[in-house]
């Protein structure tokens, strides 16, 4: 069983389709998204808790993009454009460290295709584990080498029968990323190493390889010439070493406040803006957090959310019982807001109006597919206290609207 200082969170490898563990050999496969945290927990008794999460699932890519020398808020506006995802509310992105590329900047920018990682993180919040950070595969690779030469250049591979993962920074200061997945990823990989490495002879290459095996064909493929130094390391291995990633490394994929906030905290902040009448878009957490560039404020934020949750439940409380002491009957908002409240996990409210007589609720599908059930039984509430309900099954979107009979 893997144990590990308490003052260092376990390192874990979500590839493709598939968990890999420090010091394990066999991998833990899940069928849909959906089900990686329970998987994990299940086949993982006894795990650490904090977690230092490398994620390269299918469809997160890798692009690169000339971009200035600018903060994080400056790059999501400037290369929104050309990169639609940077201003997606539901999708999370990051950035290797910006770098000149003879007049200009360049970077490799890192970015979903489709909203998972939210979900992921606080599912695995839900199983007992707190997600430190999460970072792109090629930013772990990076890391796991000591610096061999003055110009930098290394190749970096991971791996296994169905995928493969390739950062390169060549000896010009050239940064690129290719992957690949399928049955036929170990041919091409070789056919990539091939043309790669035949014009430097003397770069050092680093794999890591979920089966030994697998160098041994590759190397039959593409036999080391010159003097080139290669190292190796199955992907246990590799998740077990230190592997430092500094903590304000810009490939950091997972916003600083919701790497602090449990799920529970996130749905309680949810409902203190319905409370306050504010918008709860998907983009706050990020927008917010960018303005922020530091941990210490957004632990401040955390801190005034909290207070002002508590002071905005003391209100409630006590118009309650003032109400109560008065005869009255509890104003219509409460019991309605606390249905609210309780939507289904996955769904993110954005907007909202409501008068006793009508209601209009909207939102996103942050995490998916939402459970039919609960979604079901969440409108069974309203409709228990005389709302008539027009609703569809959330998708990629949400409306509820309900009026009085």
């Amino acid at each position: 069983m893997f144990t590990s200082l308490k003052s260092d969170p376990a390192t874990v490898l979500l590839w493709g389709d598939r968990w890999w563990l420090p010091r394990h050999k066999l991998p833990v496969p899940f069928t849909e998204p959906g089900q990686a945290a329970a998987h994990l927990a299940a086949a993982w008794p006894g795990q650490p808790g904090r977690l230092r999460l490398i994620y390269q699932p299918d469809d997160l890519v890798t692009v690169p993009a000339e971009c200035p020398h600018a903060e994080r808020a400056a790059l999501a506006i400037v290369l929104a454009e050309e990169h639609p995802a940077l201003a997606h509310p539901g999708l999370l992105w990051s950035h290797e460290p910006i770098l000149r590329s003879g007049d200009t900047f360049s970077t490799l920018l890192h970015h979903e295709t489709r909203p998972a990682l939210f979900g992921l993180v606080h599912e695995l919040q839900e199983h007992g584990f707190t997600v430190e950070s999460v970072w792109p595969m090629p930013t772990w690779l990076n890391a796991l080498p000591p610096d061999l030469s003055d110009s930098g250049a290394m190749t970096l591979v991971a791996m296994s029968a169905e995928r493969f993962c390739l950062y390169r920074h060549s000896a010009e200061g050239v940064r690129s990323v290719q992957s690949g997945q399928g049955a036929d990823a170990p041919e091409r990989l070789a056919e990539i190493l091939c043309a790669m490495l035949a014009q430097s002879p003397d770069e050092f290459v680093l794999y890591v390889t979920t089966d030994d095996a697998l160098l041994e064909t590759l190397n039959q493929r593409q036999p080391v010439v010159g003097n080139r130094v290669v190292g190796h390391f199955s992907v246990w291995e590799a998740l077990a070493k230190s592997a430092v990633i500094p903590a304000r490394h810009p490939a950091q994929m997972l916003p600083a406040a919701a790497a602090l906030w449990p799920a529970r905290l996130m749905r309680a902040t949810s409902a203190l803006m319905i409370v306050a009448g504010l918008a709860l878009a998907g983009d706050y957490v990020r927008q917010h957090v960018a303005a922020q560039h530091a941990e210490r404020e957004a632990s401040q934020e955390i801190a005034a959310l909290r207070s002002e949750l508590e002071q905005r439940r003391d209100e409630v409380s006590g118009l309650a019982a003032r109400e109560a002491e008065a005869g009255a009957s509890t104003p219509w908002c409460a019991d309605w807001l606390r249905t609210v409240q309780q939507l289904p996990a996955g769904v993110t409210l954005t907007a909202l109006q409501a008068s006793p007589q009508s209601f209009v609720l909207k939102g996103g599908v942050t995490a998916g597919p939402i459970n039919d059930v609960r979604w079901r039984a969440w409108l069974t509430r309203f409709e228990q206290a005389a709302w008539q309900i027009e609703a569809g099954t959330p998708t990629g979107g949400v409306q509820v609207k309900g009026n009085r009979p």
